[in-house]
């Protein structure tokens, strides 16, 4: 069981929830991960907000009506889970694990969510939870004052590594979704890309996110050989370099191993082609 918490208020961004992000609803990127999922049976949106629930009816998954005690400021996560669980089981019967999806990670695949469920079950895991890599020289308040959280100062790559937690999704045998929120014994984590890692808070992160979901996947196909110099090449890199941030891959035809070496020194995936390929 995928569950989809969509409350009606915000406070970083209002009613975040149906604002449109790149032409569709923020809300629509969870729903279409979770029915895309492969391993998803059955869907639950849960919210306290007529209009959420009417857009999600388009989508055919189930609707809970939170109850008003449950769509409070104050509220946790953690009873909103066992309230819609608790419901659709009621509806649906048992479920062998839970999965909660926030729609605030809009950029998170269905093949990603698949890859952690397969992970949990493979492991044994009661819980499997996203992360992100977050390795940074680290501080942290100790005693109202600032102290570094790090025995030696020295390269990011040379740092252990730190993951900070990612609402993309967390995943949990049914047994350990209570009111009070729980991990299960055996926990375990995945770490995801920082593009799928991405939570909107704020009205930055929603022009992050907005961004991301625009780019471009862009295939350069370049030629480079004693014959025809390198020129072409060059000018190929210079436009791909203009274009950083979109996902470029270069297809070099009857290029030779100089042409491929600066191409790949340049930090692009090249795939090699003949004329006519």
């Amino acid at each position: 069981l995928a569950i989809v918490p969509a409350r009606g208020g915000s406070k970083g961004v209002r009613r975040k929830n149906l604002r449109l992000l790149n032409g569709r609803p923020l809300l629509h990127y969870a729903l279409k991960t979770a029915l895309s999922s492969r391993r998803i049976h059955d869907v639950v949106l849960t919210s306290e907000d007529e209009d959420i629930l009417a857009y999600g009816q388009q989508f055919g998954v189930l609707l809970r009506q939170r109850p008003p005690a449950l769509a409070e400021d104050h509220v946790t996560l953690a009873p909103v889970l066992k309230d819609a669980l608790d419901w659709a089981a009621a509806e649906k019967g048992p479920y062998s694990l839970v999965v909660r999806l926030q729609p605030t990670c809009p950029l998170l695949r269905s093949e990603t969510l698949d890859r952690a469920i397969d992970a949990l079950l493979s492991q044994g895991a009661d819980t499997l939870l996203s992360v992100v890599d977050d390795t940074h020289l680290m501080w942290r308040e100790q005693d109202g004052r600032p102290v570094p959280d790090y025995a030696e100062r020295v390269n990011r790559q040379w740092l252990p590594r730190r993951y900070r937690e990612s609402g993309a999704f967390y995943i949990t045998r049914p047994e350990f979704v209570t009111e009070t929120g729980g991990f299960g014994p055996s926990v375990s984590v995945l770490e995801i890309s920082a593009e799928e890692g991405l939570d909107i808070d704020t009205r930055a992160d929603w022009l992050v996110a907005e961004a991301l979901l625009r780019k471009l996947k862009i295939a350069v196909v370049t030629f480079s050989n004693p014959s025809v110099g390198t020129g072409h090449l060059y000018r190929m890199l210079t436009l791909a370099d203009s274009l950083l941030g979109h996902d470029i891959t270069f297809v070099a035809v009857d290029t030779d191993a100089r042409g491929l070496g600066l191409i790949e020194d340049h930090g692009y995936p090249v795939v090699q082609a003949r004329a006519g390929e």
